[in-house]
C-alpha cells in the first residue's frame, strides 16, 4: 500500500521555496526588460518616421526649387523671343506671354517685364523692347 507522504512515480513535485524567489526575479526582470525594449522600439520607429519626414521635406524642397528655376529659365526665354519679336516690330500676341513671364518673375525683372507690357498697351515698341533689355539684364549672371 502506497504511504500518501511519498509522491507517485510520476507526479512532478514544486520546486523548493528557496528557489522559487530567484525564478521569480528572473522573470520580473525580462518582463521589464521586454518593456524595455519595446520602448527602444518604439523610439527607433519615431526616429526613422522623423529621418524619413525630412528627407520627404528636402526632396520636396529641392523639386520646388528645380521646378521654380525651370520656370524663370523658361520665361526668361519668352523675354528673349519677345525681344526679338518687337525687333521685327511684331508685337501680335506677346501680352499673353509676357503676362506669363511676368508671373514667375520677381523683383526689379518682374517690374521690368510690367513697364514692358504697360509700354505694348500703349503701343510704344521701343519703350517695350528697352524694359524687356533691362529685364534680360537683371537676371544675367554676375561675377
Amino acid at each position: 500500500m502506497p504511504d500518501d507522504a511519498t509522491p507517485s512515480a510520476g507526479a512532478v513535485l514544486p520546486p523548493p521555496d528557496s528557489q522559487v524567489a530567484p525564478l521569480q526575479q528572473l522573470v520580473l526582470q525580462s518582463e521589464l526588460e521586454n518593456e524595455q525594449l519595446g520602448r527602444i522600439g518604439n523610439q527607433l520607429t519615431a526616429l526613422r518616421l522623423q529621418a524619413y519626414e525630412e528627407e520627404w521635406r528636402r526632396q520636396a524642397a529641392w523639386e520646388q526649387e528645380a521646378a521654380q528655376q525651370a520656370a524663370t529659365l523658361q520665361a526668361l526665354e519668352t523675354l528673349r523671343y519677345a525681344e526679338r519679336m518687337l525687333a521685327t516690330g511684331n508685337a501680335d500676341g506677346l501680352d499673353d506671354e509676357l503676362a506669363n513671364a511676368e508671373a514667375v518673375l520677381s523683383g526689379r525683372t518682374r517690374l521690368d517685364v510690367e513697364a514692358a507690357r504697360e509700354a505694348l498697351a500703349n503701343e510704344d515698341l521701343y519703350p517695350a523692347r528697352q524694359y524687356l533689355a533691362a529685364a534680360l539684364a537683371e537676371r544675367r549672371v554676375r561675377p
